[in-house]
């Protein structure tokens, strides 16, 4: 695993913890935090910089896919959802579509 992809990991370690059992009883997840990960580019790790992503690979994606999802599933089904979105924009948007929206 890459130092970027390491840190981001820990990051993200610290931030979900041992939340994600409470998150699920009440079945929300924090506002807050789907705003950081969003605006850090990593609800969509894939997505180039350029547009609000983060740049990685399919593989690093995958590896840290896999961390949040070990973390917090619901936070994981978020990220895939994101993914989905980003990549029918990416396919089919305009280039105002595809903008960033947060900011950061």
């Amino acid at each position: 695993m890459s130092d970027g992809l390491s840190r981001a990991s820990a990051e993200v370690t610290e931030l979900i913890a041992d939340r994600a059992d409470g998150w699920d009883r009440t079945g929300l997840l924090p506002v807050d935090l789907l705003r950081t990960l969003g605006a850090a580019g990593r609800l969509c790790p894939q997505v180039p910089p350029a547009h609000g992503g983060w740049g990685l690979s399919s593989r690093s994606c995958g590896e840290f896919t896999a961390h949040v999802g070990s973390l917090c599933g619901s936070v994981r089904s978020v990220m895939t959802s994101q993914s989905i979105a980003a990549g029918t924009v990416e396919r089919f948007g305009t280039p105002r579509s595809r903008r960033p929206s947060c900011p950061g």
